[in-house]
Order: C-alpha cells, then structure tokens, then sequence
C-alpha cells in the first residue's frame, strides 16, 4: 500500500526559498501553487496482486465451486466482489468466524471485520506497541463465547497480546506470564529456572480464563525445543493439560543441529469446547503401522473433571518423496556451508540426515495448529489428505472426506465453509460455501 500525503508546505517554501530568491520563472511558480492549492489531495491504495518467492504471481486454485459436498455461495474481498476502502483484502492471515456469523482476518497489521455477507463491519487496531495495536498479521484466536485473543506479533519472543470482548472492545493489552502455580508446576516437571518460553497461542475463553500452547527450550540461545505445554488458568487456578519433555531426537553432528519438523515428533495442536473441555492431540503418540496404515490419539479433557478420555482415528500416513529427501539433505549441507564447514563435513552431516530420512519413511508432522475446526456438536479434524467429522456427543467418526483445501485450512460455522484464496482477478478473496448435510453423516 502506497499512501500519498499533501506536502503543501514543503513545497510552498521550497519554491520560495529557491525559484522566487532568484528570480526564476516566477509564472510557472504561480501556476504550481495554484494547482496545488486547488486540486484535492486523497488517500489513495495501491495494490500489488500476491508474490510469492521467485517473484511470479501466485496461482492459487484452492477449493472448486463446483464439489459434491459444498455448494458455492458467495465471496468478498476484492474490487470485483464490491469490496471497497480500507476492507480490500491485502495480504490477509488468520480467518475466523463468530458465532453470528461475524468474519474476521487479520491484513495489513490490524483485524478486518466483516459480516455475515461480507461486507465490512469495522478495524480492530493499526501498527504499533500500544493497548490495540499490533507489530504485524496478528495471530488470533477465538472462544466458543465470543472473545478474541490476538498475539502482537509474529515473533513468538514478543510475549503481548490484546483481548477483545464479544462486542470488539478492547479488553486490554497484556504481557503473557504464567501465575505462580504453573512456575511451581514447571519446576516440578525439572523445566530449568533459565529455561525460554515461546507462547505459539492463547486464547482467552472470558475475562477470567485462558489457554495457552508453549514452546520450551532449555535457554533463549537456542531455539531447539525441549519441553512443549498446554495449559488452562483460571485467576489462581492452574490445570496442565499436556505436558511433553521431548528426547533428543535432533540429528547431531560438530556443532551443527538438524531439526526439520518433518522429521520429528514435537507437534501438538488443540481446541477448546463448550462444557469447558478440550481436544488435544500430540505427534508423540503417531503410530505407524505400513504404508497403508496409522494411528493417531485424540484426547478428550474435561477441564472441571480433570478427566482424559482418547479416541484413536486410523489414517494413511504420508511417506516422504524423493525430492523431499534430496531437500532435507540440501538444507544439512547447506548449514555447513553457512558457518564455514569444510565440503567433507557437509557430505557427512548431508548423508546423515539422508539415511534418517530414508529410515523414518514417513511425514511425522501431522499436528497442525488449525487441524480442528468445530460446528457445533461436530468435529473437523484434518489428518493428511482426508477430513475426519467427529459426533462429539457420541465420539464416533461419522464421516471421512478428501481433504480438498491448498495452504491454509478452511473455518466451518454453522454449516458454511469459509476459505480464503487467490480470486480470479488475482487478489485475495474469502469464498464461502455451504456444506451439505451428508458431510455431516446425514
């Protein structure tokens, strides 16, 4: 975005200072100042249609508007769909939708609020470090009751978050601490008292409670995980609901570390429900069986409880391709080279993570962030290529579909599917479908 601004003065006293001191053309000075003085200065945008690396326009085919099992609807964002002014989409991130059908993304350092049809509602924020704003795209999250959680920033080291009630209040700006008995809990577990914390989410359910996901390394000179947290508090009240200390399974070799999340097992992902409950599930409970065949745990907690029950969900696992073991191998050799490591040791550190790769055969980051989404009593859980829907009140898996979605996960509410995407104009647009009731097993 390109701003232009009236420099009136700056240039008035330019040209007097310059043109009329000596004399010069003073006919054409007048005409200048007239047509500064009398042409209206706007705010004007500039839009650039979406790069990605490489610099060519992104081609973005995402979901077809024609699937049997959504129904197209409408979409918004762009000029084309009658999206105006400040609402025009940039470089959107984040989607979420309320429960009265609210949309809101997070674009151009602030949170976009539209309707229930798309068109906008109101901006929630601008760039800064003060109570509403924010450093870039913040990441955010919503609770079954409305409220919104937005990190500050992108950079997981920059713990502050700003909170909204359901009505887009401003509740307050905070820096993220744990209360004492989680510390207490985190000493318990050995965590060292140097140990860095990285808040990955928070979201704050109402004005009193909240859950987090922390990344845990042993100081804030590496950023190797070491231990990861899901927690819920409540004022005094501190509830753990997953706690993982994780083995040293990073590949090793001098002073050089390999840590590929396709090629461990550290991720976790989580959403809470109504009821005070929340769904979890770990990659350190994957289990693979063949290629045609794999586990995985969903955890059922009740908070209130403190009661865990698990489901397991078999799926076909991911084996890795050629070319993702030629890239794993790449980027060993290529951190060699970066810290000045001989071409011998860039072969062995290469080779290494080659043969580990070949070993392990299959994608062990399943875990996503937004892998659940909810619709009420029901669960959408993206598990590689399929969708498993989940009947919560019975815990039966009642539907499975192709998981259709590029890049991003789509947000499902009240039987619509929201995605953003690539429009055909090139520019960003939110596409909405209506799901059809045999998605749901009906």
């Amino acid at each position: 975005m390109i701003k232009l601004k009236n420099y009136t003065k700056s240039i008035m006293n330019y040209f007097t200072a310059n043109l009329l001191k000596n004399n010069k053309t003073p006919f054409v000075v007048a005409v200048i100042l007239i047509i500064v003085f009398l042409c209206p200065v706007k705010t004007i945008k500039c839009f650039a249609k979406p790069q990605i690396s490489g610099g060519k326009e992104q081609n973005t085919k995402g979901i077809p508007k024609k699937s049997p099992y959504f129904t197209f609807v409408s979409e918004f964002g762009d000029e084309k769909s009658g999206t105006k002014g400040d609402f025009l989409l940039v470089s959107p991130g984040q989607l979420k939708v309320k429960e009265n059908g609210d949309i809101f993304l997070s674009d151009e350092v602030k949170i976009k609020v539209y309707d229930k049809n798309g068109r906008g509602k109101l901006i929630l924020g601008r760039k800064g470090q003060g109570p509403g704003e924010f450093m870039d795209n913040p990441p955010t999250r919503l609770s079954p009751a409305g409220y919104i959680a937005a990190l500050c920033s992108n950079d997981m080291n920059y713990p502050y978050y700003n909170v909204y009630n359901p009505q887009y209040k401003l509740l307050y700006k905070r820096r993220f601490e744990m209360i004492h008995e989680a510390l207490k809990y985190l000493k318990e577990k050995n965590v060292p008292e140097g140990a860095h914390y990285q808040v990955l989410e928070v979201m704050a359910i109402d004005e009193k409670r909240r859950i987090y996901r922390l990344s845990i390394s042993e100081s804030n000179q590496t950023n190797i995980q070491k231990y990861s947290l899901i927690a819920y508090e409540e004022e005094t009240s501190f509830v753990p609901i997953l706690f993982l200390k994780f083995d040293d399974k990073y590949i090793r070799y001098k002073n050089y570390v390999y840590n590929s999340p396709n090629l461990l097992d550290n991720s976790c992902s989580f959403v809470y429900l109504q009821g005070n409950k929340v769904l979890y599930t770990s990659d350190t409970e994957n289990t693979f069986i063949s290629d045609t065949l794999a586990n995985k745990i969903i955890h059922i907690f009740d908070i209130d409880k403190k009661l865990d029950e698990k489901m397991t969900i078999s799926f076909t696992p991911r084996k890795f391709l050629e070319q993702s073991i030629n890239f794993f191998e790449k980027g060993a050799r290529d951190q060699v080279k970066r810290k000045g490591g001989s071409n011998r040791d860039a072969d062995v550190f290469g080779e290494m993570v080659r043969k580990t790769a070949e070993k392990q055969k299959y994608n062990y980051s399943i875990s996503m962030p937004d892998m659940f989404k909810c619709d009420g009593k029901y669960v959408f859980i993206s598990i590689v290529q399929k969708v498993f829907i989940i009947d919560m009140e019975t815990q039966k898996v009642v539907n499975v579909i192709p998981n259709l979605f590029q890049g991003d996960t789509p947000y499902i509410r009240n039987g619509l599917l929201y995605y953003k995407e690539i429009g055909q104009e090139g520019y960003y647009v939110v596409r909405i479908y209506k799901l059809n009731p045999s998605v749901y097993g009906k």
